[in-house]
């Protein structure tokens, strides 16, 4: 790979204590609508050979149409409520995030991206695998910190609310831990949410586990933080 391309994705997103060093957030005015004040520019740079990557969000004033319903949300939905979906659906997944990876950020007629969709329908856990598998690493840590426009949850707290499987947080949350700490607009984290849905005592140990981690990783990274500080302050 020779070099790489900047492409800017506007997606719902709210600001993390710690954004990964290739997935650089920004903050948007708020002036213009209630969805902008929810949404951040999201820059990811990818390889010249990336698969050319559609607009993301149409140009109309509403930034999402209700009847907009995309092929990865589908394929999603089906391998979700199938008892024993076929082969040919898990073939159609790897291929189609092998071909159209920038996929993965594209929001449904409500907002959703396919992982928030995936979290609420209980996507199996092998799919999950799929996915990761298949899914350039900064692409799928901006899908897994984006939050809803509605009700400001991202993956984990809809995994929280309707995945009992706790294989799938011993998949994702290594990948990107931060949005552990993330509020909903009720107020919940994702820890908080399992607590509420009393989930089962493996899921909530686990989440207990990562969050402490979590927490732990982000005062360390304040105390440092305000040492430099209080150098800077002695040295000027």
């Amino acid at each position: 790979m020779s070099g790489n391309t900047l492409v800017s994705y506007l997606i719902p997103y709210r600001s993390q204590p710690n954004p990964l060093p290739d997935v650089n957030p920004t903050s948007n005015d708020s002036n213009s609508s209630n969805y902008s004040s929810k949404c951040s520019s999201i820059l990811l740079k990818l390889p010249d050979d990336f698969p050319p990557v559609p607009p993301l969000l149409p140009t109309s004033t509403s930034p999402y149409s209700p009847r907009k319903k995309l092929p990865l949300h589908k394929l999603i939905r089906l391998l979700s409520s199938s008892q024993n979906p076929p082969p040919s659906l898990s073939s159609s997944l790897s291929n189609h995030l092998s071909s159209h990876p920038s996929s993965l950020l594209q929001p449904n007629g409500v907002g959703w991206l396919p992982l928030h969709l995936a979290a609420y329908h209980s996507l199996p856990y092998p799919y999950w695998c799929l996915v990761v598998d298949s899914c350039p690493p900064p692409v799928l840590s901006a899908c897994l910190r984006a939050r809803t426009p509605t009700g400001g949850r991202n993956v984990y707290h809809f995994l929280a609310r309707f995945c009992a499987d706790v294989r799938v947080w011993d998949l994702l949350v290594p990948l990107e831990p931060s949005p552990l700490l993330d509020e909903g607009d009720d107020g919940l984290t994702p820890l908080g949410r399992a607590r509420v849905n009393r989930k089962g005592e493996d899921v909530l140990r686990a989440l207990e586990g990562w969050t402490r981690v979590e927490e732990g990783r982000v005062r360390e990274e304040r105390r440092v933080r305000d040492c430099r500080y209080e150098a800077l302050l002695c040295l000027g």
